[in-house]
């Protein structure tokens, strides 16, 4: 007889023989066709014999009696033992739950028994992950591109043949926004005035969409659209002094509203070149002589002096860059003449 019948793979059957007469002593060989499976010791007319090694299927079992003085021997009729493939447990957990996006996650499956063989295939609802072989009773699979939100992620064994298939229940892995991280930079502090200034924002992990905004502190300067992690800013319209940049980004389906990057803008003054011509050189004693003063940059105000020497000729008015003084009293011989820009 048979202790489960059928029996579960790796569970363990014993099978018990009885002899008639209970008197009969020696031991008893179970045998699983032509092959040995052990023996037991007669006691108080039976012996018996225990395993968990059978594989799944059908077994012809038998339990053979070597005699003794006083009994002949014997072998028993035919037990067919059906062993059934075993139903493995299957769990599964996550390294970090709620994971940030772009996060690395690293599910693993757990079967019990641990000597379960194959593969397990991790599953986001019906849309698969990727599969793993199973060591040791464990597989482990790592992502970093689930999308935010929420994820009924199951671990799916395919079995082999000692172990049924199974699927592990439902893990809910969450999925949050991620925080950037956000650089500002400048193309160059100190800047002269009218020049131009690019400012540069440098997010991370680079994934952002969207753009950021540009401040002068509470002044709006513009925006930037963000391309592969980079968005950037030019401006020549700075005043001369500190200027309080700031620039923020407010997220997008992935990404959280991040803490604004800011840094301090100096603006000098613009450094300008003056250079002079005069409309005729060299020029007739009570003629007409028009000098020209231009100012780089063109954005220059004010006036410019015209000076003979130390003695002031006039002054003109700088429009678009140049100022004019026109003289038909300069005296024979040569002139030393300057334009100077105050500024």
């Amino acid at each position: 007889t048979s202790s489960a019948n059928p029996s579960i793979y790796g569970s363990s059957a014993t099978f018990t023989a009885t002899m008639t007469p209970a008197t009969a002593t020696g031991k008893v060989t179970f045998a699983d066709g032509t092959t040995t499976l052990g023996t037991g010791t007669i006691s108080s007319g039976t012996a018996t014999f225990s395993t968990s090694a059978l594989a799944p299927g059908p077994h012809s079992i038998t339990a053979s009696y070597g005699g003794d003085p006083n009994d002949t021997a014997n072998t028993s009729p035919t037990l067919t033992q059906t062993v059934n493939q075993a139903s493995p447990a299957v769990t599964l957990t996550s390294s970090v739950n709620p994971s940030s996006y772009g996060a690395s996650v690293k599910f693993t499956a757990a079967v019990a028994p641990t000597n379960a063989t194959g593969t397990i295939t991790f599953m986001d609802g019906n849309t698969t992950l990727g599969t793993a072989t199973l060591s040791s009773g464990k597989a482990s699979y790592t992502t970093s591109g689930l999308a935010v939100g929420s994820h009924s992620v199951t671990a799916v064994y395919g079995g082999d043949s000692n172990h049924n298939a199974n699927t592990s229940s439902i893990f809910t892995q969450t999925v949050k926004k991620a925080t950037s991280s956000m650089v500002l930079s400048s193309s160059g502090n100190p800047s002269s005035y009218s020049s131009a200034v690019t400012f540069t924002v440098t997010l991370a992990p680079g994934s952002e969409t969207g753009v950021v905004t540009f401040k002068d502190g509470n002044t709006l300067l513009g925006t930037g659209a963000i391309n592969g992690g980079i968005a950037t800013y030019t401006t020549g319209a700075l005043a001369v002094g500190s200027h309080s940049i700031l620039a923020s980004y407010a997220g997008d389906l992935n990404f959280n509203t991040s803490t604004p990057a800011t840094l301090r803008q100096v603006v000098n003054q613009a450094i300008t070149t003056v250079t002079l011509t005069s409309s005729a050189n060299p020029s007739a004693y009570g003629s007409s002589a028009t000098f020209t003063a231009t100012v780089t940059p063109p954005t220059a105000a004010g006036a410019v002096t015209f000076k003979d020497g130390s003695t002031t000729l006039g002054t003109g008015a700088i429009s678009n860059g140049i100022a004019i003084y026109s003289t038909s009293v300069l005296a024979l011989g040569p002139h030393s003449v300057t334009a100077s820009y105050g500024g």
